[in-house]
């Protein structure tokens, strides 16, 4: 096997597990079903239904069971389950606690390999959670959930995609829609209880990596983050106002980029808003190209400026890709996750505390960081990692301490089925 060969498959698999798999059906239904909710006690949830029953389910079918929980100040949310029964359970990183929130019993195709997928994207306060179900090859459903209420409706329905993200506020959301019909595809967004959503930007059905993708919301809920692959192994990240007409992807421009709808591009394929004016941008190596690079704009004055750019590597071991990244709510400092680049699965990681002004401190390594994220004072940072088959947990990498533990299988605190 080639080099390129090998890193292709070793990213694939990343993908696999920690974004899903995704193919493209054309076929569309309307938005906007609600769904049956069935609330169980507070602050539990009770799985929705037999595996026999989960089997006779409807490729695609996604029913729910709600429990009633309130988020801590200091929360995350998070996936465990699989093949047909998955669980939305709420961490409360202050108290450790791990509460399930819902079961998702979803109709699953024949492989289990091939998903489902399920991805959350949460408010700022957590009472408003999207909840994305990706089952590659039938459809993805996005649900409302309102854990204070107990809550669950259904807000799209139709081909698969990526992954829905909320605003700030829980009031706005976003959605990219896959379709033969060159009207629907693209990127779209709607106001909560505000009637249907409106396309943002417009994209080629028939072109490679369409439609472009929603990334975040900027903290007022204004300007949507849109990512575009441009090809090459190259995305870019735009910020559109939500308010704006739409624009396109003019994919027969050199670049590719997006034109009309006030579209502004920052300089690289991921995006962490800060406050709204500085904002962080980065980008990773892939396969196909790209390059690593970690960089400032300011809305204000467009202006970026790079903060970290990898060493040129001496040997395969040193050659990395950076994976992740998040300013510090001070924003005087940032954390970057580095992934070895090259080959086989579960590739050790380094995770790196830089300073605006070049310094940095290495706070951890190891091969299952998922996510890393800033503490709201910034006093800790957190990471999602697996710490085995069964068991997951949220550690401060500042302290090397684990802060909760929850169940990857079944119901319940640890120790784990």
């Amino acid at each position: 096997m080639s080099r390129a060969a090998s890193v292709f498959a070793a990213v694939i698999g990343v993908v696999v597990i920690v974004a899903g798999a995704l193919s493209l059906m054309r076929a569309e239904v309307s938005p906007g079903q609600p769904i049956a909710a069935t609330a169980a006690p507070t602050g539990s949830a009770t799985a929705g239904g037999s595996a026999t029953a989960a089997a006779s389910r409807a490729v695609g079918e996604v029913s729910v069971r709600m429990g009633k929980v309130t988020a801590a100040s200091e929360f995350r949310y998070v996936v465990s389950g699989g093949a047909d029964t998955f669980r939305v359970i709420l961490l409360d990183l202050g108290a450790g606690a791990a509460t399930e929130v819902a079961t998702v019993s979803v109709g699953a195709g024949g492989n289990p390999a091939d998903g489902p997928y399920l991805f959350t994207s949460a408010s700022r306060d957590g009472r408003a959670v999207l909840l994305t179900v990706n089952v590659p090859g039938a459809r993805s459903t996005v649900l409302l959930l309102r854990p204070e209420a107990g809550d669950a409706r259904e807000l799209y329905r139709g081909s698969p995609f990526d992954r829905a993200v909320i605003s700030a506020d829980g009031t706005r959301y976003a959605l990219s829609r896959a379709a033969d019909d060159p009207a629907v595809n693209g990127v779209w967004v709607g106001t909560l209880g505000a009637g249907a959503p409106r396309r943002l930007v417009a994209d080629d059905p028939s072109a490679s990596g369409a439609p472009p993708v929603p990334v975040a919301f900027a903290p007022d809920g204004q300007t949507l983050a849109v990512r575009v692959n441009a090809g090459d192994g190259v995305s870019e990240v735009y910020l559109i106002p939500v308010a704006a007409a739409e624009g396109r992807v003019a994919r027969d421009l050199d670049p590719v980029r997006i034109v009309g709808g006030d579209a502004l591009a920052v300089g690289g394929a991921n995006v962490d808003f800060g406050d709204g004016r500085e904002i962080l941008v980065w980008t990773g190596q892939n396969p196909f190209g790209g390059a690593n690079l970690v960089s400032l704009f300011d809305r204000e004055t467009r202006r970026r400026t790079e903060l970290y750019r990898p060493p040129r590597p001496t040997s395969q071991a040193t050659e990395v890709t950076i994976a992740d990244a998040a300013w510090h709510p001070r924003r005087d400092r940032f954390v970057t996750v580095e992934r070895q680049f090259c080959c086989g699965a579960n590739l050790p990681s380094g995770v790196f505390v830089r300073g605006r002004d070049g310094t940095a401190r290495e706070v951890a390594r190891g091969a299952f960081f998922l996510e890393v994220w800033w503490s709201r004072d910034g006093s800790r940072l957190f990471a999602t990692t697996g710490g085995d088959d069964s068991t997951g947990s949220v550690s401060d990498l500042l302290t090397g301490t684990v802060v909760a533990r929850y169940c990857l299988r079944g119901p319940g605190p640890p120790p784990c089925p």
